[in-house]
């Protein structure tokens, strides 16, 4: 089944997932061994280019390179073509993926989809990532009824989809 990784608590059991099929949330975390990354989202990570779109920053419009991600409300530092660090963090919607970057991704997950289904089917670019998740081990940790973690806080939030399978 295909979901949206909506949580990512970075520990040994991360994944909570909304399947995209019915919108429901999982009722367990997933072990990273039972998700497979088919296609990454947009969020930016540790190396991206950027262009930073932020009115009236004096560096809007510029590309930089994202050094730090405290995966917080504001959680990028950047390092911009001077290599001159950015004195403040900027927040997801304040940066956008440089083409150079987005056109990097787009390449790697085609070489990457294309080894785990042997095939040169090209899917539509407007998909968000996908993960495969591995049959036969029980997700086991559950959420506590009143956890959610916010969408800035989450890596993978950013409409990354997987794909599960029935246990």
């Amino acid at each position: 089944r295909m979901a949206v990784v909506v949580q990512d608590d970075r520990d040994q059991q991360p994944y909570r997932l909304r399947f995209v099929s019915d919108g429901t949330l999982s009722d367990e975390f997933f072990f990273v061994a039972q998700v497979q990354l088919r296609k990454r989202g947009l969020r930016p990570q540790l190396g991206d280019g950027v262009v930073i779109a932020k009115a009236g920053d004096p560096h809007d419009g510029e590309e930089a390179t994202v050094v730090q991600d405290d995966r917080d409300a504001q959680p990028f530092r950047l390092r911009f073509a001077d290599a001159e660090l950015s004195m403040v963090f900027y927040r997801e919607h304040q940066v956008k993926l440089s083409e150079a970057t987005q056109l990097r991704r787009a390449e790697e997950e085609t070489k990457q989809l294309k080894l785990q289904q042997g095939d040169d089917d090209d899917d539509d670019d407007d998909e968000p990532p996908e993960i495969v998740i591995t049959p036969g081990r029980s997700p086991g940790r559950s959420p506590s009824p009143s956890h959610s973690a916010p969408a800035s806080a989450t890596p993978g939030a950013d409409g990354e989809e997987v794909e599960r399978e029935e246990f």
